[in-house]
């Protein structure tokens, strides 16, 4: 297996303790709640610091596929779970506002949290 490949397949098996299941690709049919691990970009790029590289990842807290108010406390579930339970190697860039998403064309309320990797290839 590549490093890439690696690298969030690690990452999917780190933030199984949060209790939801997480997936490292986009599946054809989303059943929340899960944590979808995306890419964004750019994939890669070069750290800064030594030899290392950065992969950039979105984590998709899908809750629910309704916008009620249930819905909107998983979500912060979901947030504060994530990021107390992110491994030492991932620093988190940032936490989007939650919002309606698309996934494979159903409507789900959900948030992107946005992580660098830093990995070695």
């Amino acid at each position: 297996m590549n490093e890439l490949s690696l690298s969030k397949e690690q990452l999917r098996d780190a933030l199984l303790v949060t209790g939801y299941e997480v997936l490292d690709y986009i599946p054809e049919r989303v059943i929340p709640p899960v944590i979808v691990i995306g890419m964004r970009s750019p994939y890669v790029s070069p750290d800064t610091l030594g030899n290392g590289w950065l992969m950039n990842l979105e984590l998709l807290a899908i809750a629910s596929n309704a916008t009620n108010d249930f819905a909107t406390e998983r979500v912060d579930e979901m947030i504060q779970s994530i990021l107390q339970n992110i491994p030492a190697y991932c620093r988190i860039v940032s936490v989007q506002n939650p919002q309606s998403m698309s996934v494979n064309n159903a409507e789900y309320l959900g948030v992107g949290i946005l992580v660098e990797l830093s990995i070695e290839i």
